[in-house]
């Protein structure tokens, strides 16, 4: 069975891309780690919110950075935990336990910091 998929929207994110691939390098550069660096936050965030019971969920919590796309794909991996909506989202027996919801909400006010930092970081005389 392949990973259950949640996925959080980014208003702007489309535009933001397009202006970045017109810049240069440093810039790509730094915006790159932005990301990566945002990724790995909620990554940790989503481990310590989720519920643990066996910890198989826990430790199926990820993620994958495309680096060229500015991309992040975080959430669990792999085939045998497909039920991580379950708990974010619940079922008509058990109530909603998110954890990847509240981490993403975190990350979006730290991400502009972060972003701002990583590209003044590559720029000449910062």
């Amino acid at each position: 069975m392949g990973k259950a998929r949640m996925n959080v929207q980014l208003e702007g994110l489309d535009g933001l891309r397009a202006q970045l691939g017109q810049l240069p390098d440093q810039v790509r550069q730094g915006a790159a780690d932005a990301v990566q660096e945002s990724a790995k936050s909620v990554e940790g965030m989503m481990k310590n919110f989720v519920p643990v019971d066996s910890g198989t969920l826990e430790e199926s919590i990820g993620s994958d950075v495309d680096r060229e796309a500015l991309t992040a794909d975080i959430g669990t991996q792999g085939s045998g935990v497909h039920y991580g909506a379950f708990v974010e989202f619940g079922t008509s027996k058990m109530p909603a336990q998110p954890f990847a919801q509240p981490a993403a909400e975190l990350e979006r006010d730290y991400f502009p910091t972060r972003l701002r930092q990583h590209v003044g970081d590559q720029l000449p005389g910062s």
